[in-house]
């Protein structure tokens, strides 16, 4: 399936050029300066390439003031040789640094901090942001779709030095091409933008402006990234073996069974911008725990995918929302009522137990103008389920500004007979209109043995992203035949209509009196079956208070209702949770 799905996308995308590489004058540029000369990552700026390079400065304020000059100067040079980009920045400083988390992943909020985006394929929709704080800790994430995904998760192979000095503070940071994607003969320029946060005045900077209703990932506000020459496309291959062994007990069981294992994980460039994983019998020993939580619901908990092989251009498969990168709502959020595709249902049962996966492929990326991804794995049968395929394409191109179109096919089959599997398939847009207003639908369709009627999921939504007010509307319908093997979703036979508005005012009296703004605003959910009687609703209706030393405080009122139709159990120790109609404030 793989090979015959991979022919289709590159024949279909091979004739056609990518339409929306545009000169604009208009955008700030910074011109990367080329060095053969070692450079020691110290956080001393003292190789020549640094005084050659060109420095760009000139930060404007989208907090608190929004368009005004920072209050505090910032110097950030751009320098290559021919494996590594380098970022050196100059952050001046007159008063004192706050620290709070030197982890991985540190929390961007809560510190003063820098960060860059690279928009390696000058598409003005997806990235890659590299961070640090004062005193080195690293963060990177990838953005799909000016933030319709966020993937956290992503790690890639860079480094950085930071250094205090008695005006501020600096930051070296090299990040190898092969770490990246990106088509070094289309001619094409880089998007660039670098932000700033003072954390002590909470004031946040771009180099490039971003409005206060957007964040960084807004990728077409960044500039553009000139004179770069790389001879190559980050080309690389990485292979990682493993040989394990296991003495494990099951719960309940009466003794130890002693296991042993070996695999091996690649991961190669494959031309200009695609990215191709393979896998035999991987071992996810390494990956990071899930947080604990407590259930008392009648659903299961959603846990966002951490496995290594999955997560890469993921918000390639990502069907869904419209993005919403503003400052109130940092990281998006999978719509937990339908998220057409989540790996996490290949390779673990409902239970989170391990399914074993003898072999897997994953392509990813860009090519011809398309966007491609193509997965295909192969799951062991366990003694509850048999063997099964799990082949996944999803094909979406760019148009007009801001906008783009999708495809998406996904089909599970059961090793060895016919009669058991699962097909998904359909089609999404999101289209932008005036640089603010996003509209976000799909139309799925789903087929299984035994399915009639009701084999359907809708969506359709409409995003208005401002300064003053912010408003989202729109509709999900599922019908009571869907089934979604490679998805996560609460119900079927459902109506939901879902509405997010608010108010963003900032009186300059209340601003003299610590509070920068106010936030009244409604987050209502309802749902209704396919009949139109009310099964459920979540009404937030909140007025946040966001105060100039960045602390926030919020009154709100929150109705629920959740209709039961079957009994459950929390526990095998409490008695199950009747069926009927349950609704708290």
């Amino acid at each position: 399936m793989l090979y015959s799905l991979v022919t289709l996308a590159l024949g279909i995308a091979t004739p056609i050029v990518d339409s929306v590489h545009k000169a604009e004058p208009d955008r700030l540029t910074v011109e990367a300066a080329a060095t053969t000369e070692p450079i020691r990552l110290d956080g001393v700026l003292d190789e020549p390439v640094w005084r050659r390079a060109r420095a760009v400065t000139g930060f404007i304020q989208s907090e608190p003031k929004e368009g005004e000059p920072a209050t505090e100067a910032t110097e950030v040079w751009v320098a290559f040789d021919q494996r590594t980009l380098y970022v050196a920045a100059y952050l001046h400083d007159r008063g004192p640094l706050v620290v709070n988390d030197i982890k991985k992943d540190f929390l961007e909020g809560d510190q003063d901090d820098f960060e860059v985006l690279l928009d390696t394929f000058g598409d003005r929709r997806n990235g890659y942001v590299f961070g640090t704080n004062v005193e080195g800790a690293k963060s990177d994430k990838q953005v799909a779709n000016e933030g319709r995904e966020i993937n956290t998760s992503w790690d890639a192979i860079w480094s950085v030095k930071t250094r205090r000095v008695t005006d501020g503070w600096i930051a070296e940071m090299a990040i190898p091409f092969r770490s990246l994607r990106f088509d070094a003969a289309a001619g094409h320029k880089w998007g660039i933008n670098f932000s700033r946060r003072i954390r002590r005045k909470n004031e946040i900077t771009f180099w490039s402006p971003v409005p206060r209703s957007f964040n960084l990932a807004r990728v077409s506000l960044a500039g553009d990234l000139v004179g770069l020459q790389i001879p190559s496309g980050g080309r690389n291959i990485r292979f990682k073996p493993y040989i394990a062994g296991r003495t494990v007990r099951e719960t309940g069981g009466a003794g130890f069974d002693r296991q042993g294992d070996a695999g091996l994980d690649l991961k190669a460039a494959v031309g200009a911008g695609l990215t191709l994983d393979a896998t035999v019998n991987p071992d996810f020993a390494q990956v990071e725990a899930d947080e604990q939580v407590v259930n008392l619901t009648q659903f299961s908990q959603f846990f966002p995918e951490k496995r290594e092989f999955f997560l890469e251009n993921s918000g390639i498969f990502y069907v869904g929302d419209a993005a919403r990168n503003n400052r109130v709502v940092l990281t998006p959020t999978p719509d937990e009522d339908l998220l057409l595709f989540f790996s996490r249902r290949i390779g673990l049962d409902a239970s989170g137990r391990t399914i074993s996966i003898p072999a897997g492929l994953r392509l990813t990326g860009k090519t011809g103008g398309f966007t491609l991804g193509v997965l295909d794995m192969q799951t062991k049968p366990t003694l509850t389920r048999a063997a099964n395929n799990y082949g996944v394409f999803r094909l979406r191109r760019n148009i007009l500004a801001g906008s783009d179109i999708g495809l998406t096919f996904m089909n599970r089959q059961a090793t060895g007979t016919s009669g058991d599997y699962n097909r998904v398939f359909g089609g999404d847009a999101n289209i932008r209109f005036f640089k603010r207003i996003d509209w976000n639908t799909f139309a799925t369709g789903t087929a299984s043995p035994g399915d009639t009627s009701g084999k359907y999921a809708l969506r359709s939504s409409i995003n208005y992203e401002g300064n003053f007010v912010h408003a989202k509307g729109g509709l999900l319908q599922i019908g009571d035949g869907f089934r979604d093997d490679f998805g996560y979703y609460r119900r079927k036979g459902v109506r939901k209509y879902f509405f997010d508005i608010g108010l963003r005012p900032r009186p300059k009296a209340m601003q003299r009196r610590g509070v920068r703004e106010m936030h009244p605003h409604v987050v209502w959910d309802f749902y209704n079956n396919l009949q139109g009687h009310s099964i459920a609703y979540h009404l937030h209706t909140g007025y946040t208070f966001f105060l100039n030393n960045g602390g926030f405080f919020e009154l709100s009122v929150n109705p629920n209702l959740q209709e039961i139709t079957q009994p459950f159990a929390i526990s095998g120790q409490i008695a199950p949770i009747p069926a009927g109609r349950y609704g708290w404030t």
